[in-house]
């Protein structure tokens, strides 16, 4: 945008806009805060409320911020992808990722086994491995969450 004034109300609009990631904290507000059945009223009234704001934010500020020129929307020119170009694309894409998080996964899953089978004496994945008593140390933390003990006394 070329005009100040278009930028400085673009600031103000821009916080209550809807994106993916608010998704994701509208979603964690209503499981937390709400029942099953009002969460959905909730969530959709929530999405309304951002939409309403956002309208309404602009409207105030429109006659602050001052814009005489037309609204120009450069688009560069679109052609359809080959079949040869989203191969490669995906190809790459999956190569960039498995570089990056292989060692990572190697990593996590070398450590996953080592805390559920040291020390040697201990039954693998019992409560007397490392991971086991890792897990009996964190238990008093969960424990109000509703997370029980191995124990299958339900």
């Amino acid at each position: 945008m070329r005009s100040r004034a278009m930028r400085l109300l673009t600031m103000l609009v821009i916080p209550l806009s809807l994106c993916s990631a608010r998704l994701q904290v509208f979603i964690f507000i209503t499981a937390a805060l709400f029942s099953p059945q009002a969460a959905p009223l909730v969530l959709f009234s929530l999405y309304l409320w951002s939409f309403f704001a956002a309208i309404l934010t602009a409207l105030l500020f429109k006659n602050q911020f001052k814009n005489n020129e037309p609204f120009v929307l450069e688009l560069p020119p679109y052609r359809f992808p080959t079949l040869r170009q989203m191969v490669l694309r995906g190809w790459l894409e999956v190569r960039h990722f498995l570089r990056r998080a292989t060692k990572f996964i190697v990593a996590g899953v070398v450590l996953v086994w080592l805390l559920t089978h040291l020390p040697l004496s201990a039954v693998p994945a019992s409560a007397d491995t490392l991971a086991g008593m890792i897990g009996g140390f964190f238990q008093p933390v969960f424990a109000p969450s509703g997370s029980t003990n191995s124990s299958p006394s339900r």
